[in-house]
């Protein structure tokens, strides 16, 4: 049972109080409210609802927020740190420069919610729905986004180094200038996307689909795209020395431009490359074996 009543809560708030730490407010509606600045840091809002609440710069470190509606909350530079939003609803939700490094978003709903300039550093959004986010300049290093869909989701300039994109859904997705330098990528579907100057190298993207997508320009210096489908996709003038394309599929690629120098190609039907210079690339069917468990 909730510590407070809503009209408890506000008349508190509006006389002024602002540290409401460790308070149970579990299953209460504080819909449309504004509580900016309110320090709920531990506390518990389980099941509240919080739909179309104002809540700039507060603070709910460490609170708990499973299955809390959120829904077109405006969060801008809120802090929600390790915070448990679980199966939370944060569509339309402004998380603008908001804190949530190594909150749990897992099964959370963010369709349409704007993350510009946010810092989720270790944050878990698996098996999130983020379609239509955006996440321009987001830090999102060693974010979890496993199996989470992230169609049409906007990453423009983010950090996203050492992400863990296994098996993501985000076709139609934008990382321009995104750095996933190092990035676990293994199965997420990236068709249709656009990647240009992105930085993904050592990147591991075994499986991945790529068909389609735009990586004019991109680094994937010594990245890993053994069984990768990489059909029709653009790689002009993107730097692909020491990438592994062990057994990729790479019908109607474009490589103009590419370096792909010391890059290896065991297996790969060169033939349906196009434009690619192959003069320093590694063909042999000897190095199929070591290519593949890499």
């Amino acid at each position: 049972m909730a510590d407070l009543t809503r009209d408890e809560l506000l008349n508190r708030y509006a006389a002024g109080e602002r540290n409401f730490r460790l308070a149970d407010l579990s299953l209460l509606d504080l819909s449309l409210t504004d509580l900016s600045g309110a320090d709920f840091t531990g506390a518990d809002l389980a099941g509240a609802s919080l739909s179309g609440a104002t809540l700039r710069d507060a603070i709910f470190n460490a609170a708990v927020l499973t299955g809390a509606n959120l829904r077109a909350a405006i969060l801008q530079g809120a802090a929600l740190n390790a915070a448990d939003l679980n199966r939370a609803n944060l569509s339309d939700a402004d998380l603008s420069e908001a804190r949530l490094a190594i909150a749990d978003l897992v099964e959370a709903n963010l369709t349409a919610a704007r993350l510009r300039e946010a810092d989720a550093t270790g944050a878990n959004f698996t098996r999130a729905v983020l379609r239509r986010v955006d996440f321009y300049r987001a830090n999102l290093a060693e974010a979890v986004f496993i199996e989470a869909d992230l169609a049409l989701a906007a990453f423009s300039f983010a950090h996203l180094f050492q992400v863990n994109l296994n098996m993501a859904h985000m076709p139609e997705s934008s990382l321009e200038d995104a750095n996933l330098a190092q990035a676990d990528l293994v199965m997420a579907d990236f068709s249709q996307s656009h990647l240009r100057r992105s930085n993904l190298a050592e990147a591991n993207l075994r499986l991945v689909n790529l068909s389609g997508a735009d990586l004019r320009h991109a680094d994937l210096t010594g990245a890993n795209l053994t069984l990768a489908d990489l059909s029709g996709a653009d790689f002009r003038d993107a730097i692909l020395e020491r990438a592994n394309l062990t057994r990729a599929e790479v019908l109607g690629a474009d490589f103009s431009g590419a370096l792909l120098r010391g890059a290896r190609l065991a297996m790969v039907d060169t033939a349906t490359m196009r434009h690619a210079d192959l003069h320093e690339v590694i063909t042999e069917a000897a190095q199929v074996e070591l290519s593949i468990s890499q």
